[in-house]
């Protein structure tokens, strides 16, 4: 593939196209430094929707039902985390947790009041317009339908909560068939 990697992943797609994730066992094995990279096999078969996991709800029960974050059993699932690998999405500690959720809260707020989420270049944390490392990590799968690929969670959730049309993506990885009948058009899909 001719794409240059750290600049020229960004996609926008569909909010309400995203409904399944990679299972967490493939997770590990495809990450962002796989982006743009044409896979074969059924990996894309191993798949779960996304509303299942403990990250979907705790935003659901905050950001739908209104609940605090204790309630919404956020704290505690990342309490275990922590507890089984020392760190979890860079929180060590409660208190580090806390300030994330307090930081997820105003970026609820600001996805609220602007009704889009922003490119990470908009964001200023990149210097390239299509580079979007970092943001919401989708895999397109044989028939080139969208797998979350695990980054980007509260993100995602977010703009499925506050039904948000269309967000950019960082590309992940892409199966051969859908590549392949794609062809040229690859570089643009």
């Amino acid at each position: 593939m001719s794409q240059n990697k750290e600049n020229n992943n960004l996609k926008w797609i569909q909010t309400e196209t995203v409904v399944n994730m990679i299972i967490p066992n493939l997770s590990s094995e495809f990450s962002r430094r796989n982006s743009l990279e044409v896979i074969p096999g059924n990996w894309d078969t191993a798949t779960v929707p996304l509303e299942f996991h403990p990250k979907a709800q705790y935003c659901r029960g905050r950001w739908s039902k209104g609940l605090d974050w204790p309630s919404t059993n956020a704290i505690n699932y990342y309490r275990r985390m922590i507890r089984n690998n020392g760190s979890f999405d860079k929180c060590r500690n409660e208190v580090d947790v806390l300030n994330r959720f307090r930081i997820l809260d105003l970026i609820y707020s600001e996805i609220q009041k602007s009704n889009a989420l922003k490119t990470r270049f908009e964001l200023s944390l990149t210097a390239s317009p299509t580079d979007e490392t970092g943001g919401i990590f989708v895999h397109f799968d044989r028939r080139g339908k969208p797998i979350f690929g695990w980054g980007g969670w509260h993100r995602l959730m977010i703009a499925k909560i506050l039904e948000i049309p269309t967000i950019p993506i960082q590309i992940g990885i892409i199966h051969e068939n859908f590549a392949r009948d794609l062809g040229e058009k690859i570089t643009n899909f």
